[in-house]
């Protein structure tokens, strides 16, 4: 899965935080081990790839990013847009049910999330590199999605408090009172996640050609993120539902599994069984 998708993904969740707040607790915990395991996984090939892009880019003369450089970096940036969106919406949840079991698994993952990002930020702006071909491009992604985190962090703020999840807590209320218009009723829910899909997918036509470094990752991420809405939400959005299941398609996965059983139509009730005959005690003949 293309990191781009999880930027759509954010959108959903931004838009319908409600529904993820309110949502049971046992459909939440059922989702957070795989969330919490591949977002692991995938931090660790993050550290390790971007330890080593920095030694190879400082000891070599880089005129251009290599590919796989670019690609990890841009994964970074634009992954952090979800991870900060879910991070919010987990604590909520928490507060909502009186617990303290989400949202601690929430704010570790975004805590080691930013820590990539200053990471890759450092490969930017270190001087044996500032001067190579696609720098700006890739300081300038990381703005924009600093941006839109806010933006759909102003979403979520009728429903949870986001402010220690923002880059600019000022940006997130000023988003706030468009974002209100927006969430008025189901149809403009609807027209929102559009809008904001489509604007994030212009934005991010700059990202690099070719597959995301952690597609697997990404995808088993996507995966218990869109599980913690539960059946009841995918029964109401037929369209959605096929759109990720598309997406979904080879996620190996156990929290994908759980979504192909709740998307499968509901088997007819059996008929009922004819009442039961009552019975005359039995009598032998010798009796």
């Amino acid at each position: 899965m293309h990191v781009r998708d999880l930027a759509d993904l954010a959108a959903l969740v931004s838009v319908h935080g409600q529904q993820l707040v309110s949502a049971k607790p046992q459909v939440v915990d059922q989702a957070m081990e795989s969330y919490w395991t591949a977002s692991r996984f995938r931090l660790d090939r993050w550290y390790s790839t971007l330890r080593s892009l920095g030694d190879k880019m400082t000891h070599q003369c880089c005129v251009v990013w290599p590919p796989e450089a670019m690609q990890v970096v841009e994964e970074v940036f634009v992954g952090e847009i979800l991870t900060r969106c879910f991070a919010a919406i987990l604590a909520a949840h928490d507060r909502e049910h009186a617990r303290a079991e989400s949202d601690p698994i929430g704010r570790n993952i975004l805590s080691s999330h930013r820590d990539a990002s200053r990471r890759a930020a450092d490969l930017l702006v270190s001087p044996a590199n500032a001067s190579i071909s696609h720098t700006e491009a890739l300081q300038a992604l990381q703005g924009r999605c600093q941006r839109w985190s806010d933006l759909l962090l102003a979403y979520l703020s009728r429903n949870a408090a986001v402010e220690d999840f923002a880059f600019d807590a000022a940006r997130v209320q000023e988003f706030s009172v468009d974002a209100s218009r927006h969430l008025s009723s189901a149809s403009t829910n609807v027209a929102a996640t559009t809008m904001l899909s489509a604007g994030m997918r212009s934005t991010l036509e700059i990202l690099s050609v070719g597959e995301t470094p952690n597609a697997d990752l990404n995808r088993q991420i996507a995966a218990a993120v869109l599980a913690c809405f539960g059946p009841e939400f995918f029964d109401s959005h037929g369209l959605l539902r096929s759109v990720w299941l598309d997406r979904l398609q080879s996620a190996p996965d156990e929290t994908l599994a759980l979504i192909h059983q709740w998307w499968q139509p509901a088997p007819p009730a059996p008929p009922p069984l004819p009442p039961k005959k009552q019975l005359r005690p039995f009598k032998s003949r010798w009796q």
